[in-house]
């Protein structure tokens, strides 16, 4: 109820304005709530209207990699989106180019930027989460495990309870 109030309430004000923060707002809470499809939709619109909005880029990217991973076109949007981030030092944007780079195949350069990510020292526990998973593939248990661990310590994300059951298959005898 409170959630389809707050819906009704930013389609409002955004309704004939250009508003980009509460379409941000907007395409966050749809996500969340079970449309990403509808967040997907308020992103594409914005960044025709704002193509340098990246956290609008970043976002979208996410919501494609993500929610349709078998699609090839998605997948080739999420990498079009993302690859603005290439010289970026931001961690968030970093880490959304190297997961989109290993849903994309290409994990060589998923871990050189994912690594390159984790150097700023900020502690993402999503970053690590996501490096857990390019070690695993490489069979390198003892630094995903390490990751693994950085990535169940600190704030709830999305892929918490994955990390978890990760880290505990990784730990089992």
């Amino acid at each position: 109820q409170d959630t389809t109030r707050a819906l009704a309430v930013y389609r409002e004000a955004i309704a004939g304005q250009d508003q980009p923060l509460l379409s941000i707002r907007l395409a966050e809470l749809e996500s969340r709530h079970g449309a990403p499809e509808k967040a997907i939709e308020v992103y594409r619109d914005l960044i025709a209207r704002h193509p340098d909005l990246d956290v609008a880029a970043n976002n979208l990217a996410v919501l494609l990699i993500e929610g349709h991973p078998g699609d090839e076109a998605a997948r080739r949007e999420a990498l079009a989106l993302a690859k603005r981030f290439a010289s970026s030092e931001n961690p968030y944007f970093l880490d959304t180019l190297g997961w989109v780079y290993y849903r994309a195949g290409q994990v060589d350069k998923a871990r050189k930027t994912l690594e390159r990510a984790a150097r700023t020292g900020t502690s993402l526990p999503v970053l690590h989460y996501h490096l857990a998973r390019i070690y695993l593939d490489d069979g390198d248990k003892d630094r995903a495990r390490g990751e693994l661990k950085q990535a169940t310590t600190g704030p709830a994300y999305p892929e918490r309870d994955k990390a978890l059951a990760l880290l505990a298959t990784i730990d089992a005898p």
